[in-house]
């Protein structure tokens, strides 16, 4: 799914159904949360939610485990769920441009993260 560049402002709870789901792009909208039950589309690799108003992120999104790239630059975000270090097959997190000041060590430790961006973040 693509539906970047809109004036979209929920991802409804109905998401959880699209369970062979791989590509889910919905950056440059108006998101203020993420949806809980994205959790249960279980086939995504790929997820940008980039440019939205997104405050945090629900730790259940750790049950993502096939997840390979997690695009949440310019958002709101200032922490982290330690849950993300769930997604084992995790290798790209872009965080650009948020105010979150500490990334969660099991992240670091757990996943297949090679690459993950924090300019303009606070992190420490």
């Amino acid at each position: 799914i693509n539906a970047s560049c809109n004036t979209i402002e929920e991802i409804f709870s109905t998401i959880g159904q699209l369970q062979r789901l791989e590509h889910f792009d919905l950056s440059e909208n108006n998101l203020s949360s993420i949806e809980p039950t994205l959790s249960k589309c279980s086939a995504l690799v790929y997820v940008n939610l980039s440019e939205n108003k997104i405050e945090e992120i629900p730790p259940e999104l750790g049950a993502l485990r096939n997840i390979i790239e997690f695009n949440v630059g310019y958002n709101l975000l200032t922490t982290l769920p330690d849950e993300l270090g769930l997604m084992r097959s995790l290798e790209k997190l872009d965080l650009r441009c948020n105010p979150v000041t500490a990334i969660p060590t099991r992240l670091l430790t757990d996943t297949s993260l090679n690459r993950i961006y924090t300019h303009d973040c606070p992190v420490h």
